[in-house]
């Protein structure tokens, strides 16, 4: 087998294109109101919603729209932000469910229960 040399402007050419081809399907997330969202559970605690594909669990830099944005709009949370309802996070073109996190300490034992999987 072969190996050529590839100079470091084509790698950053490709990288370059990469994210622009991302940043494009970012852009194509699905905006949702309160009435497109298919709660599954609710309680003063948490939200669980079924996420559709084709929309970003979180918004990037950009402010894309996302899922989390929604949920804060609908319900809002003690942190005061969509950023600090986020447990965890499902891929733009994958659906499921998702759980939200309405108050701080529920966000704290939720990222808890994620990271050592119980």
């Amino acid at each position: 087998s072969t190996v050529e040399a590839v100079s470091g402007a084509e790698i950053k050419a490709k990288y370059d294109a990469a994210l622009e081809k991302m940043k494009a399907k970012d852009a194509s997330s699905a905006a949702l109101s309160k009435e497109d969202l298919k709660i599954v559970y609710e309680d003063e605690h948490i939200v669980v919603v079924d996420k559709p594909s084709g929309v970003l669990s979180v918004s990037g830099k950009d402010g894309s729209p996302s899922l989390a944005g929604a949920v804060f709009e609908a319900y809002g949370c003690e942190g005061g932000s969509a950023d600090k309802m986020v447990v965890h996070r499902l891929g733009m073109d994958t659906s499921g469910l998702i759980v939200f996190a309405r108050t701080m300490a529920a966000l704290r034992g939720m990222n808890s229960a994620f990271r050592t999987r119980k």
